[in-house]
């Protein structure tokens, strides 16, 4: 099964809803849309720095797989969030 950009971000909105940190960076990385254009907010690799959120140590080391993961990775990961929704 192949996710949509719509179907992603339709799981991206309810992660959000959810508190789901890492499924919403999962999502971002699937769209393409991880933003890094604020350096003070980069951590020392050049990626979003999500070491501050209060979140546990195993959600910031999958923050961190996820965000060096490549988009197509993530939209196979979407797609199968997708697919166990059906």
């Amino acid at each position: 099964m192949i996710a949509t950009d719509r179907q992603i971000a339709t799981l991206r909105d309810a992660a959000r809803r959810d508190g789901d940190v890492v499924l919403t960076v999962i999502c971002d990385v699937a769209l393409g849309d991880v933003d890094g254009s604020d350096p003070d907010c980069l951590d020392g690799d050049g990626y979003p720095d999500y070491s501050g959120g209060g979140h546990s140590p195993a959600e910031e080391q999958a923050i961190r797989s996820w965000l060096r993961a490549t988009q197509d990775d993530a939209r196979r990961e979407c797609a199968r969030y997708v697919g166990g929704a059906r």
